[in-house]
């Protein structure tokens, strides 16, 4: 136990540690740090080849996406040919803008298109989209769990979910964009502890909630729908604040699809699906309306299966069981019980059907 004269104490060093750790600056910029690292840990090795691979495996929906991302940049920089592409059966051109009823994921990703060569510049957009999922449920898993571990877990385990992962690895870019959700939930959950200002939690939940039909307009439906049992018992009057604040901004882009819903290609009632492909036999009692919704969603007895990566909605019974014990201290653990009990109903629907 003697101790050498020239022996360095590591306390200062630890203690500088503990005092970095706690800087605010450092707690904000962490979870970013962090939730790009994972990002790309689960992208790799990708990071290594980000100007000459691409994310996800080849498909039809991924040149769909790619093909878009180019045109609709295109476009932006030629305002003058709106709405006409001029780089799609050139020299007439074609509407593009009727294939793309979600537009946020293009815009967003313009600035990196035209600044930044193929495929850079989607595969920057793309690991951006994921730190911002973790990121974003890291606000809420704080909010909810009132720490930072809860905050950590809630983070990872959206950033890991197999749907998010799902749709990245297809380039499904709007379906990617689910990080309005956390967003939106948390701004519920202040309106509903009348955390700060009403009126103000009230704005953000409409902003985000636009936000998220701007991005996937199934995703601002859904979401209204899985958190009917946060929003009930809220006053009308700060709800009228969120659904008027998130009509308005969706209005001049979402309203003329609408009022044109059965003459777009992708909505048009006239246009046959093509059948499903790899149809069990045991469908054959479904009503083919129904087969493809089937497909994607998940069997009773998921957890002893699998599925197919481009059909499976499943998420990991760890992070179930993590998540329920998660919620056991918070005061509105029914409510979001409820919630998880309307999503699994959502995914298990055309089987309990």
């Amino acid at each position: 136990g003697l101790r050498s004269p020239h022996s360095v104490s590591l306390k200062p060093m630890r203690d500088a540690l503990l005092a970095l750790g706690d800087h605010p600056i450092f707690r904000r910029l962490s979870p970013w740090v962090g939730y790009f690292l994972a990002s790309v840990v689960f992208t790799w090795p990708l990071v290594l080849h980000l100007d000459q691979a691409l994310m996800g495996y080849p498909s039809i929906d991924s040149q769909d996406t790619l093909s878009l991302r180019g045109l609709v940049a295109e476009l932006l920089l030629n305002p003058g040919d709106w709405p006409q592409s001029q780089d799609v059966y050139f020299p007439i051109g074609y509407p593009i803008l009727l294939l793309t009823p979600n537009l946020l994921d293009h815009l967003t990703a313009a600035p990196l298109v035209w600044l930044l060569p193929f495929p850079l510049a989607d595969n920057l957009w793309w690991l951006f989209i994921l730190t911002l999922n973790g990121w974003a449920a890291h606000r809420l898993g704080r909010r909810v769990g009132e720490s930072e571990g809860a905050a950590w877990l809630c983070g990872l385990a959206f950033l890991v979910s197999e749907p998010l992962l799902r749709e990245a690895n297809l380039s499904h870019a709007p379906q990617s964009m689910l990080f309005w959700a956390p967003l939106y939930l948390e701004a519920v959950l202040d309106l509903r502890d009348d955390r700060g200002s009403a009126k103000r939690a009230a704005i953000r939940a409409g902003i985000f909630l636009a936000l998220a039909g701007l991005s996937y307009w199934y995703l601002a439906f859904f979401l209204v729908l899985s958190s009917l049992p946060l929003l009930w018992g809220i006053p009308l009057r700060n709800l009228s604040w969120t659904g008027g604040i998130s009509a308005v901004l969706t209005a001049p882009f979402l309203l003329h699809q609408l009022v044109g819903w059965n003459s777009r290609p992708l909505t048009s009632r006239d246009i046959e699906l093509a059948p499903a492909s790899d149809v069990p036999e045991s469908f054959s009692v479904i009503d083919e309306a129904h087969v493809f919704v089937t497909q994607h969603g998940s069997e009773p007895l998921w957890f002893l299966g699998g599925a197919p990566i481009d059909m499976s909605s499943q998420v990991s019974l760890v992070l179930l069981v993590a998540a329920g014990l998660g919620v056991r201290s918070s005061p509105h653990r029914w409510r979001l019980l409820g919630m998880a009990a309307v999503g699994a109903t959502m995914v298990l629907g055309p089987y309990l059907r």
